[in-house]
């Protein structure tokens, strides 16, 4: 591949793919370090959490990606390293909220709660704050919001809702993996950027 220094399309690479790759992959490991899948179970889809294509804003980044994976070898590799287990979490995520959402005993413990303190109960189906309650466990309370009705719910219980975590270790592991290969594809991103720089001779961020 000849390419020449000061090249726009090197710049495209680093501007509109990698840098904002990076900033993606650090805002996926916060939310992970702290058990947050970002599922929603309305969507059935992790929010927050999404493929290196989905990451970037609009066709024409896409299209930035799709040349890279092309013009250097190995990007694609890295592409496939953290959109697998993406993916796997996504499924894991869904098994786990039918799990919790159809198990006995999880819909015992919420018909319990909202005996004891009806104070708290939002006006919702105990159906569906089962499902919402579900959500709440697969990301570790994390999601909870006081925008959202079972928050007040959701705080007072949390304690004991969170024990059903237990029931889904593989959400857990697959956050480790996850987290695990986002470090390791920040050093490699950084790494790739920095040859770019030094190769072609172009700054490693927009200047205006």
């Amino acid at each position: 591949m000849s390419i020449s220094k000061g090249s726009e399309r090197v710049k495209a690479w680093i501007y509109v793919v990698i840098n904002p790759w990076c900033e993606a992959l650090e805002v996926e490991n916060q939310l992970l370090a702290s058990g947050n899948t970002t599922f929603r179970w309305t969507s059935q889809k992790l929010e927050y959490v999404r493929t290196v294509a989905e990451h970037l804003s609009g066709r024409s980044a896409r299209l930035i990606l799709d040349d890279l994976t092309r013009g250097e070898p190995g990007m694609a590799d890295f592409v496939k390293v953290h959109d697998e287990p993406v993916r796997e979490l996504e499924l894991a995520a869904r098994d786990a909220h039918r799990l919790l959402s159809s198990d006995a005993g999880f819909r015992v413990d919420i018909e319990r709660l909202v005996v004891a303190a009806p104070n708290v109960v939002p006006k919702m189906e105990t159906s569906e704050l089962v499902k919402w309650a579900a959500q709440r466990v697969i990301n570790n309370g994390c999601d909870a919001s006081e925008r959202w009705q079972d928050y007040a719910f959701w705080v007072l219980h949390q304690g004991t809702l969170l024990t059903h975590r237990e029931q889904i270790p593989e959400v857990t592991r697959i956050i480790g993996v996850l987290r695990q290969k986002n470090e390791w594809l920040l050093q490699l991103l950084t790494d790739t950027r920095n040859k770019f720089v030094e190769s072609y001779d172009v700054p490693p961020a927009f200047v205006a």
